[in-house]
């Protein structure tokens, strides 16, 4: 004989994360992908891409030029981060109110 069941919470997980919680991958998404590894296929994002990185290195430079401090001393991506900490900010008390 088998021995009855006494919990359910099998079948009211599954119920509650399957489908509804983790559906897809849905169409809409798949296709985005597929767009945007054609496009990144290109020679002309990749012109782009370098475009933006030399941008990005010459602002990081302009940055230090007028004596901000850039955390990594510039950049190899796109990314920036600049240390603004030393920076006093004065506006209105009535502002933050």
């Amino acid at each position: 004989m088998s021995a009855a069941v006494k919990y359910d919470f099998e079948d009211r997980i599954n119920a509650a994360v399957f489908p509804s919680c983790q559906g897809g991958p849905h169409n809409n998404q798949i296709a985005a992908v597929a767009v945007c590894m054609r496009d990144a296929a290109t020679a002309h994002f990749r012109e782009y891409q370098q475009q933006v990185v030399a941008n990005a290195k010459r602002m990081a430079q302009e940055f230090m030029n007028r004596n901000f401090k850039v955390i990594s001393g510039g950049t190899d991506t796109h990314l920036i981060l600049v240390d603004l900490s030393p920076m006093v900010c004065v506006f209105p008390i009535n502002i933050l109110m």
